[in-house]
C-alpha cells in the first residue's frame, strides 16, 4: 500500500513516510508538512489518535489530515471526522479522488493564508479572529499557515 500511495502523487508532492502513528506524530512536529495522509489501523498510535494528538497541538492543528483506510463503516468514518480528519477515504480508493482532495486542501490553505495575510497587513483583523485566538497565533508566527510546496506526509503500518 505504501508503494502504491507513493506512486499516486509522484512528481506532484514531496513525500515522507512514517510506518506507525507514533513516529508519524514525531516527524510531523519536527518538520511541519502541508498535508497528512494516514491509515487508521496502525501500531503504536492509530489514525484516530494521530488526529487527536495533532489537531490538539498548536504547532500542527492547521495541517489537513486525510484518513485512508479499509474501515468503511459509517461509525468509523464519523469517528475519524469527529476527531478532526478533513477527509476520510476508504480502500480501495480512487487515485484521482485522492489527488483532487489533496489539491482542494492546498487551494483552501492558500485562500485562508491570503485572507489572514491581507487582514494582518491591512490591520483589519476581524473580531471573530480576535475572539478565537487566531490573531495571537498569526502575530506570533508572522503567518497563519506555513505552506511548503508539494510536501505531504503519509503514515501507514508496514507489513513485511
Amino acid at each position: 500500500m505504501v508503494a502504491y500511495l507513493k506512486s499516486c502523487p509522484e512528481g506532484l508532492y514531496q513525500l515522507d513516510v512514517a510506518y506507525n502513528g507514533k513516529i508519524g506524530i514525531e516527524k510531523t512536529l519536527e518538520n511541519i508538512p502541508d498535508h497528512i495522509v494516514s491509515d487508521v489501523m496502525m501500531p503504536e498510535k492509530d489514525g484516530y489518535q494521530v488526529c487527536d494528538t495533532l489537531k490538539n497541538d498548536e504547532r500542527a492543528s492547521h495541517i489537513p489530515i486525510i484518513l485512508l483506510t479499509a474501515k468503511a463503516d459509517a461509525a468509523s468514518k464519523l469517528t475519524g471526522l469527529k476527531r478532526g480528519a478533513d477527509a476520510y477515504l476508504t480502500e480501495p480508493f480512487d487515485k484521482e479522488e485522492l489527488l483532487v482532495r489533496l489539491e482542494m486542501l492546498v487551494e483552501r490553505q492558500k485562500r485562508m493564508t491570503a485572507y489572514f495575510s491581507k487582514n494582518l497587513i491591512g490591520g483589519n483583523l476581524r473580531p471573530l479572529c480576535l475572539r478565537s485566538g487566531l490573531a495571537s497565533r498569526v502575530q506570533g508566527r508572522g503567518a497563519f499557515f506555513k505552506i511548503l510546496p508539494r510536501n505531504i506526509r503519509y503514515f501507514a503500518e508496514f507489513k513485511s
